[in-house]
């Protein structure tokens, strides 16, 4: 079985995904225009999902990122890209930080405030 940093296998990651959303190999293999047998094997670890492509298929058909199969960064093709992954970062960050058992102090802010927090943050971020 093909195991990455961490202990978890990406075969074991596709499963999980595949199952949280009750889909037979069969559906999700169709989804992705691959061979159910080839999922199959992926999954149980007797075939590599190495190929960034296969990958990618397969994140498409599962509604994910390619890194959450994988568990690890997957080059952005262009800035762009690269520029929409560290906002998507950021506000994830913003959002794990927020606790919800604290009562609120006032209004929420407007989703262009917070942009402009994650774009001031990301500025005073070293290496930035």
């Amino acid at each position: 079985m093909r195991v990455l940093g961490g202990g978890v296998d990406v075969g074991g990651r596709i499963r999980e995904r595949r199952l949280v959303r009750g889909w037979s190999v069969r559906f999700a293999a169709s989804r992705a225009g691959v061979s159910h047998a080839s999922w199959s094997r992926i999954e149980r670890g007797v075939q590599a999902a190495d190929n960034r492509f296969m990958v990618a298929a397969i994140a498409k058909a599962l509604e994910c990122a390619p890194e959450d199969l994988v568990g690890a960064g997957v080059p952005a093709p262009d800035r762009v890209t690269a520029a929409a992954r560290a906002g998507v970062v950021g506000l994830r960050t913003a959002l794990i930080d927020i606790d919800l058992s604290e009562p609120a102090v006032g209004a929420a802010p407007s989703v262009s405030e917070l942009g402009r927090s994650v774009a001031l943050g990301r500025c005073a971020a070293p290496g930035v």
